[in-house]
């Protein structure tokens, strides 16, 4: 049995080993908090982070039913269409939710040439662009497929951007 510890194995360790390969616990951004060793993790290539297998396969149920929400996507935001010109507190948070419902949907690049343009390009322009991202910044931080969906779309660059400037909203 002595030979054993050649080779790497000790006595009273529960894993067998002497801990190369034991997997150690690690911060998952979805969920926001660290998780212990026996979680699996995933690392999205994208963003650069590390997040648990459950919050990546939910993820990826949403991912995959995009393309049934995209229509539900394109109603709420006929609905919205209407009060996101208005100045009041109404037409703010028609703005917010139009941007957020962009980015859920993954319509962004439909909107940015489509017959919607001018609504989603008026959401940053009706003197409180600062509050809109905010508040989508916000929801983002409850939300990690709005926040995937945003780093996709804008760039990790102007993401941090975003980021950095609710700090002082």
């Amino acid at each position: 049995m002595a030979g054993n510890r050649q080779h790497g194995f000790m006595r009273g360790n529960a894993s067998g080993r002497n801990g190369s390969g034991v997997a150690k616990a690690f911060y998952c951004t979805a969920c926001d908090k660290t998780h212990s060793a026996t979680v699996e993790k995933v690392g999205i290539s994208e963003t650069g982070e590390i997040i648990c297998n459950k919050q990546y396969l939910k993820m990826m149920d949403i991912k995959f039913d995009v393309q049934n929400k995209k229509v539900a996507g394109y109603k709420q935001l006929l609905n919205l269409k209407g009060s996101v010109m208005s100045d009041s507190v109404e037409g703010f948070k028609a703005r917010v939710a139009f941007v957020k419902c962009a980015f859920e949907h993954d319509l962004v690049k439909e909107l940015s040439s489509g017959s919607n343009s001018r609504h989603f390009s008026s959401c940053f322009e009706m003197n409180d662009a600062d509050k809109v991202t905010a508040e989508v910044i916000r929801a983002s931080r409850d939300s990690y497929w709005l926040r995937y969906s945003l780093i996709k779309n804008l760039g990790q660059q102007l993401f941090k951007y975003w980021e950095e400037s609710t700090i002082t909203h």
